[in-house]
């Protein structure tokens, strides 16, 4: 196998050849005529590489050459003979470049160095000087010719080869040069040549040498050589392009080839000495960095201080152990004298020292001294110096170093402390110290040992102490110290001193072997210490333990005290009678497993609880099985705790109380059963009263309803008042079950507040408006005052503030015969907290002392007399009280009797947001309110200019109702059986000149429902000023009223309609100036602003019978009379319709009753048959036909007594609505069904 050098060589040799064939041909290629013919390239390049080896390739480099050479002239079609002369000169001239640079350069010429430079030149010279001479006679060179070969050989050998050897592999590394340097001056000398060869006018060849100049000195030998080679690339390639000064010379092409030549020839001898000079400053540089750093390093790493001081006495140079010593900058530290540095004490002896060794009268100085370091803090310094002098014996100050002896000083102080201290412990320690030898023969003894032993020294020495123990503890001390000195152990013993005078000191003592540096025992030193008031406590403690017994042993709890590992230590005499065993025998049993498996882990688990740390005591409630005559179930209770050490406060024993709480557990239980019989009771009451409000309401509501029918028709005026009586007493029982209703409610949880923003100013000047008519036709004042620091909108509920305030404010009207009522609103401050301050004071009757306490109890009044005088049902205060409490706040009365009253009412004042939207629109009538009075009625509309109204209704029942409705209100009213023909027909009527001025509109009918003809219509252009919208449903929801006014609708009218609300509706939106509810204001998650949400008669809660499944309404407040916008004024919200206080009952009467009563009956039927059919067979079901009749059903059942029905309907249409699933419908029809046939 070829060696591996030896294919290095071939490879190396083969690549020489190469070169030197390309170079041939490119060399050979150059035209005869031009400037570069003289160039010949192969002799540089192959004399670079031959050198850039060894010396044993000089012979191959050589042979490959020429036979390269040769080859290629030979390739080219030269003749043998020119060939041969041709290869021969060249060969001679690269052979003698290289064997004279061998030669004179130590084998190869290291272009690092400046010396190799004149060797090189040399060299070049020889070898050109033979070449051409062998030339000019071999090829038959003219002069000129031969003048022009001299120069291109040499120049290409001086420009080419010194640049080419930089570029070999150095093993010298320096510090590198940043990338923007190297690029920036390489960039430099490209384009400063560039710049000079680019004009021909002015002989500028001289400014590319400070490029090259620089290149070297910034950027090192090897990237100055690629400068160069740059430059010459550049120079070359511009005068063949006929560019820069090379033109400027005369004398032809060939002075100017010449000059070229000396031009790249000069810069390379100029550029590279330069780099080299550059690099080697660099080396000296690194070496001396180096060096220092070495140095610095052995010093910085020394743990003593190295310095030097001037004669001067400051510091001249200090190493890194300054710092850390002295926790100072060296930097700071230099210039500085060294005194400043000492103890203030310590600097005049310091700088004596210091002038002493200057001046010669001792050469070394060792002492220590205190310095201060940066933070303040003492360290203590041993120093050692000499001087230090010049040749001519000048003195240059002191050098040495110095150690930091702090902790051995602190250490030698700390010692002689220690000694001091125990010197002084032992003469003024209440304890006593001793020393002895073996034989207990004392050698020391303390003062405090003196006097707790009543002796002298002189008694107390030698074996004298011993007389002075107590005579009964003499021999067991003796055995006590034989044994101690047997084993060369510790010795311990307590024992009696017998006082002189007279005392017993008792003292426990201690000692300690001492050896000597053989280990032999010496004696012993120790320490008596007075235990006599421990002796004492602890013989109290005995009897103490002794009562504790007594007591444990006779108290109806069982004790025990519980180990670390859970075992019982101590079991008191009732515990062995819980668990029905002694209490000796349950001594080291686990406690848990005391009672039973089945609370084992139950104990373990709060035992653990405790051990942990998690809680320093708990409850133990355990149930165990009896045994003997305990048989049955028993109840233990009692609690366990960690008792811990008084002094180190850690955990001891655990102790545990149980107590048999059995009869305890029994009358517990029965009480507990009386409580649930009790609420029970008190849900009974509640559902009583529920229900019996909404029995009640239905008749009561065909009475207020057929009275009023009454009242309409001819009367004389005796029977208008008996009928103005019965009404009165209809609205009367009304009040009265609203107010038990919302008691019930109150009681059961089920009344929730919703708290909006409202403007308290219009809050009260509503109520102020709603009663002033029934105060005015008492004679009596009604004012009001706003605090102007009240907010303009703040958070609140205001229907049942409305509620508190109507109820308060009525009072006060009922019973005050004169004088005034006033309500003032403030802000006020409790407990930094804002409120709002309502107060409600009249000049009124007034209330006795005695009654204030129970004035906001149910059905309670100030006296018997109040309800036979005034009426009233003693229910509003409670529920005003509650109320406000509900809102977190109080209600409370001042009084005297026959002088007046004054409520105030004091909840959270939260303000709301300046533009958040109010719930508060203005109230238009009076209905019903407790004032005592008779009810203010609404004036009757005018109907003069009998507007048209247009009812779109697909319900044949409802259709004859409202349109009877209409006439008998005198109104001109057409009728439209779909969204569709209304449409058509309000286009009709607009187009024959006669406008409708209002349509009530149903929301779900056939082709085009409601929703879907009102926004046609707006589309259209008819405005809700132009033409108002009122929707006619059964469902009054959320989800409906957000779609009616989305729609466009102004309105909402409820099912079934009543005359009231359909005369309100009628003179709101016809009769009301210019505003016909285009002002119309809107709530949150619609809920909607009512035209009279402050009528005194609106009562929140009418009926309890609130849907389950449906979305809850968008308002609870239902008015007699009223109609909203977009409200539930005259709908069913959370109270059934037909239980209103002024419902009109079953119109039939009017309308030719038995028809239409039969069609509802036939209407009902159809729905059961539908739902039946459902419920009885798996059939898909006709779902939008089952829906028809929901909303049929739901919408004219009210005017029939089947409120509940109506109700039921409206509730499954909503919910079927849905539900998407079918089967699931199918169940939900199937378990209504029943449900609703029973309610028929």
């Amino acid at each position: 196998m070829i060696s591996k050098a030896k294919q290095k060589a071939a490879a190396r040799l083969t690549l020489l050849m190469m070169t030197v064939a390309v170079l041939t041909l490119l060399s050979w290629a150059i035209p005869d005529d031009s400037i570069f013919a003289p160039v010949w390239l192969p002799n540089a390049a192959a004399v670079a590489y031959i050198i850039g080896h060894s010396r044993y390739f000089d012979r191959f480099g050589l042979t490959g050459f020429t036979l390269a050479m040769a080859g290629t002239l030979l390739a080219i079609g030269l003749d043998i003979d020119t060939v041969v002369r041709t290869t021969a000169i060249m060969a001679i001239e690269t052979g003698l470049v290289v064997s004279l640079i061998r030669r004179f350069c130590d084998g190869q010429p290291d272009v690092r160095k400046l010396d190799c430079y004149p060797p090189m030149l040399g060299a070049f010279a020889m070898g050109a000087l033979v070449s051409s001479a062998l030339a000019n006679v071999l090829l038959g060179l003219e002069r000129s010719a031969n003048l022009l070969f001299l120069t291109g050989h040499f120049g290409m050998l001086l420009a080419l080869v010194p640049p080419l050897l930089c570029f070999r592999k150095q093993t010298t590394k320096l510090a590198p040069v940043s990338v923007s340097v190297i690029v920036g001056s390489i960039a430099f000398v490209v384009c400063g040549t560039a710049a000079v060869f680019a004009q021909t006018t002015m002989p500028f060849l001289f400014l590319v040498t400070p490029t090259l100049i620089t290149a070297g000195v910034l950027i090192g030998l090897r990237r100055t050589a690629l400068a160069v080679l740059l430059s010459h690339v550049v120079a070359i390639v511009a005068t063949a392009m006929g560019s820069g000064p090379i033109l400027l010379v005369r004398g032809g092409q060939g002075m100017q080839f010449i000059a070229l030549v000396t031009f790249m020839a000069a810069n390379t001898m100029i550029a590279l000495p330069v780099g080299a000079l550059s690099r080697r400053n660099r080396m000296i540089r690194e070496m001396l960095r180096t060096s220092r750093n070495e140095n610095r390093y052995v010093l910085d790493n020394l743990d003593d201080v190295l310095f030097r001081i001037d004669p001067d006495g400051r510091w001249m140079s200090l190493n890194t152990a300054w710092e850390r010593i002295t926790g100072r900058a060296i930097t700071e530290s230099i210039g500085t004298k060294f005194t400043d540095f000492l103890k203030p004490e310590d600097r005049a002896d310091a700088w004596h020292n210091f002038s002493s060794m200057l001046s010669g009268e001792f050469d070394t100085m060792n002492v220590e001294r205190s310095i201060i370091g940066r933070d303040g803090k003492e360290l203590r310094i041993k120093i050692r110096a000499r001087p230090a002098r010049s040749e001519d014996g000048q003195s240059l100050g002191l050098v040495g170093h110095m150690v930091d002896v702090t902790e051995r000083y602190q250490e030698r102080e700390a010692l002689e402390h220690s000694e001091q201290q125990f010197a002084t412990l032992a003469h003024h320690a209440p304890a006593g110290i001793w020393c002895s030898d073996v034989d207990g023969n004392a050698t020391y003894v303390s003062p405090g040992w003196l006097e707790l032993a009543g002796l002298t020294n002189e008694e107390a020495m030698g074996p004298g102490w011993y007389d002075a123990i107590h005579y009964e503890d003499r021999e067991r001390v003796a055995e006590a110290w034989l044994r101690a000195v047997n084993a060369q152990e510790r010795f311990s013993s307590e024992w009696r001193w017998l006082h002189r005078n007279g005392t017993e000191i008792w003292v426990t003592t201690a000692g300690a072997p001492q050896f000597d540096s053989d280990g032999r025992l010496t004696g012993y030193i120790g320490t008596n210490i007075d235990v006599t008031e421990r002796k004492l406590a602890e013989e109290r403690l005995a009897e103490r333990e002794s009562q504790l017994q007594i007591v444990a042993d006779n108290i109806d709890d069982a004790l025990f005290m519980i180990g670390a590992k859970g075992e019982c230590i101590y079991a008191s005499l009732f515990a062995g009678e819980i668990l029905e065993m002694p209490p000796e025998q349950l001594i080291g049993r686990q406690f848990a497993d005391m009672f039973g498996m089945a609370q084992s882990e139950y104990v373990k688990s709060r035992l653990a609880l405790l051990r942990s740390g998690a809680a320093e005591g708990c409850e133990l409630e355990m149930e165990i099985a009896g045994v003997g005559e305990a048989e049955g179930t028993r109840w233990l209770s009692g609690q366990i705790a960690v008792a811990r050490d008084a002094e180190t406060h850690e955990q001891g024993a655990i102790i545990a109380s149980i107590r048999d709480v059995t009869e305890d557990k029994r009358l517990q239980a029965e009480l507990t059963a009386q409580r649930e019989r009790a609420e029970l009771a008190v849900q009974a009451k509640s559902g009583f009263l529920a229900n019996m409000s909404h029995e009640i309401r239905t008749p009561m509501n065909g009475v207020i309803g057929f009275t009023q029918l009454l009242m309409e028709t001819d009367l004389d005026e005796a029977q208008q008042r008996q009928v103005r009586m019965i009404a009165d007493s209809g609205q009367a029982m009304m009040r009265l079950l609203n107010d038990i209703l919302d008691m019930s409610k109150i009681e059961s949880g089920k009344l929730q507040l919703q708290p909006v923003p409202m403007d308290i100013r219009h809050k009260v000047e509503s109520c102020v408006r709603l009663l002033e008519p029934v105060a005015r036709e008492k004679g009596v004042e009604l004012s009001f005052g706003i605090d102007p620091r009240l907010p303009k909108s703040i958070i609140g509920d205001p229907l049942r503030l409305r509620q508190i305030l109507l109820n308060l404010v009525g009072n006060g009207v009922k019973f005050t015969e004169h004088g005034d009522v006033r309500i003032d609103a403030r802000a006020d401050f409790e407990d930094d907290e804002e409120i709002l301050v309502l107060e409600v004071a009249d000049t009124g009757i007034g209330i006795a002392p005695d009654k204030l306490r129970t004035i906001f109890n149910q059905f309670d009044q100030a006296d018997g007399s109040i309800a036979r005088r005034f009426g009233g049902t003693g229910l509003g205060l409670s529920i005003s009280s509650q109320l406000t409490e509900m809102m977190g706040g109080t209600l409370t009365v001042k009084s005297k009797e026959g002088r007046g009253t004054s409520f105030t009412v004091r909840i959270p004042l939260i303000a709301a947001d300046d533009d958040a939207e109010l719930n508060d629109p203005p109230a238009l009538t009076l209905a019903m309110v407790d004032t005592g009075s008779k009810p203010t009625q609404m004036p009757e509309p005018e109907f003069a200019n009998r507007p048209r109204v247009l009812v779109a209704e697909d319900h044949d029942i409802n259709q004859e109702l409202v349109m009877s409705m209409m006439s008998k209100l005198n109104l001109t009213a057409d009728l439209a059986v779909n969204g569709r023909d209304a449409i058509e027909r309000v286009k009709q009527a607009d187009a024959e000149g006669r406008p409708y001025k209002l349509i009530l509109m149903d929301m779900q009918m056939p082709e085009i429902d409601g929703l879907e003809a009102t926004r046609r219509l707006r589309m259209e252009g008819y405005t809700r000023r132009d033409l108002p919208i009122l929707a006619l449903t059964a469902n009054c929801y959320q989800d409906d009223i957000k779609a009616c006014r989305n729609a466009g609708m102004q309105g909402h009218l409820g099912k079934p309609l009543r005359m009231e609300a359909l005369r309100n509706a009628i003179d709101l939106y016809l009769f009301d100036g210019e505003d016909n509810g285009e002002n119309a204001n809107f709530g949150e998650e619609g809920q909607t602003q009512a035209a009279n949400d402050d009528m005194p008669g609106a009562h929140p809660d009418a009926d309890d019978t609130t849907p389950t499944s449906p979305p809850v309404p968008a308002h609870e407040d239902t008015a007699p009379g009223a109609v909203s916008r977009i409200d539930v004024r005259a709908s069913a919200t959370e109270d059934t319709p037909a239980a209103k206080p002024d419902s009109l009952g079953p119109p039939v009467v009017q309308t030719g009753g038995h028809s239409l009563s039969a069609k509802y009956a036939a209407r009902k039927q159809a729905l059961f048959d539908v739902m039946a059919k459902i419920a009885q067979t798996d059939s898909e079901g006709d779902w939008d036909d089952l829906s028809a009749q929901l909303h049929k059903l739901a919408g004219s059942a009210g005017y029939f007594g089947d409120e509940k029905l109506g109700e039921m309907a409206r509730d499954l249409e909503e919910r079927i609505r849905r539900i998407d699933d079918a089967q699931t419908r199918r169940s939900l029809v199937k378990s209504e069904y029943a449900s609703m046939r029973e309610a028929s």
